[in-house]
């Protein structure tokens, strides 16, 4: 697949098949990951992948209140957490440098065949089950297996509507 279909046929995906993911495709993905940019080459991004079956399962109850994010912690074989250590110098480039190796892991299981979704944890509880200390911070929770479903095309915006030449200029929507 090339890389613009990726970015085109990727999709959020809440529910996965139980099918197990090739340790080699994983650490192909997570390759792509380590390969993106970052604010002074820092790649401050560290990965938690989580398989054990009850760990998955204390996280998923920490979406109690959001079934369908509980619902892809719970299907999905792997969960990868995208950690990082603040950087007082470099502010939020650290966050934002997490997001491109997101980005780039996203559509490396786009092309792999496989799916995932970014879920947002700011979540002390989280931090300690995964034995994180007070110096590191939560980039993302993703959800990671085989589609056990089709989702819809986006909507999304033309680039015309969202483009703007030297300034801002409000568009009537």
């Amino acid at each position: 697949m090339d890389l613009y279909d990726a970015i085109r046929s990727r999709r959020s995906v809440y529910n996965f098949k139980s099918d197990e993911v090739a340790d080699d495709i994983i650490l192909r993905v997570l390759e792509a990951g380590t390969m993106a940019p970052s604010a002074f080459n820092s790649q401050p991004w560290e990965f938690i992948l989580v398989k054990d079956p009850e760990i998955k399962q204390e996280i998923a109850l920490m979406r109690e209140k959001i079934p369908r994010q509980k619902r892809a912690l719970e299907t999905a074989p792997l969960l990868l957490v995208v950690c990082y250590k603040p950087n007082e110098k470099l502010g939020d480039d650290v966050f934002a440098s997490c997001f491109t190796a997101i980005e780039n892991i996203l559509l490396a299981l786009t092309a792999e065949g496989l799916a995932g979704v970014i879920l947002a944890f700011r979540n002390r509880k989280l931090k300690e089950l995964l034995g994180l200390d007070e110096n590191m911070q939560l980039a993302a929770v993703i959800p990671i297996g085989y589609a056990a479903e089709e989702p819809s095309p986006k909507k999304m915006a033309e680039l015309k509507e969202r483009l703007h030449i030297n300034q801002y200029t409000i568009q009537r929507r």
